[in-house]
């Protein structure tokens, strides 16, 4: 009875140390696949992230290429520096005259959807620094705007003032009276979702080359100095608005 219990008593050490070790090489292996996992997910999200931070980049240069892209080739319209007068009357005689500014496209597109509009004032001092270039009514409505077409590295559009009588032109010879010519061009270019640029600009008309009230004087050139403000493109302009 005593060898029996002995006998027993050995097999339950000897299983339950084989127990222990089965159980402690499963729960190792239970470690090792959760270690596993971990790297694993530790892995993908790292590739994940890698992924996205390539895709980021990728958008980004798409970005700056497009608008590389758009501002090398988008519209632009500028003052052309082309001001020429018109002179009208009787036979030998300058009855009134008329002002013509040109403007030119500098971008490599044409222009869609573009307008132009021009005022101009007489003044007996120096246009006030608190001017606001508002457009001006004659006879109490705001003239129409002037449409036109620019196409690529183009300089055929102009806009002219009214007859300005001779009795002013006079004024302006003698330095009795300063005119001032001011106003602006919006369009759109070619591109989607650009915004609208805007062209402003604003001239003084100081005299002429020639006497321009003398009717066979053919060289007859306006003089023009530019605005201390108000000579502007897009986001420079302070009353920009896409």
């Amino acid at each position: 009875m005593l060898l029996l219990t002995s006998v027993l008593a050995g097999s339950s050490i000897v299983y339950t140390h084989y127990a222990h070790r089965q159980w402690t090489a499963m729960n190792d292996q239970l470690t090792e696949m959760r270690k596993s996992r971990q790297s694993s997910d530790k892995s993908f999200e790292q590739t994940l992230c890698q992924m996205q931070a390539q895709t980021a980049a990728q958008q980004e240069s798409n970005r700056i290429t497009k608008e590389s892209l758009i501002s090398v080739q988008r519209a632009v319209v500028l003052p052309s520096g082309e001001i020429t007068g018109g002179r009208f009357g009787p036979p030998n005689s300058v009855g009134y005259m008329t002002l013509a500014f040109g403007f030119e496209n500098v971008g490599s597109t044409a222009t869609r959807g573009m307008l132009m509009h021009l005022n101009y004032d007489f003044m007996t001092t120096e246009i006030p620094r608190t001017f606001d270039f508002h457009d001006l009514r004659v006879n109490g409505k705001v003239p129409p705007n002037t449409p036109a077409v620019l196409g690529p590295h183009a300089k055929n559009a102009s806009i002219s003032t009214d007859e300005i009588p001779a009795v002013s032109i006079k004024a302006i010879e003698d330095h009795q009276l300063r005119m001032y010519i001011w106003g602006w061009v919006r369009y759109r270019d070619i591109f989607k979702d650009t915004p609208r640029p805007l062209t402003e600009f604003c001239y003084e008309l100081t005299g002429f080359t020639e006497d321009p009230l003398v009717a066979s004087n053919d060289k007859v050139i306006p003089k023009m100095v530019n605005c201390p403000m108000h000579n502007c493109w897009d986001e420079d302009c302070k009353d920009y608005k896409p």
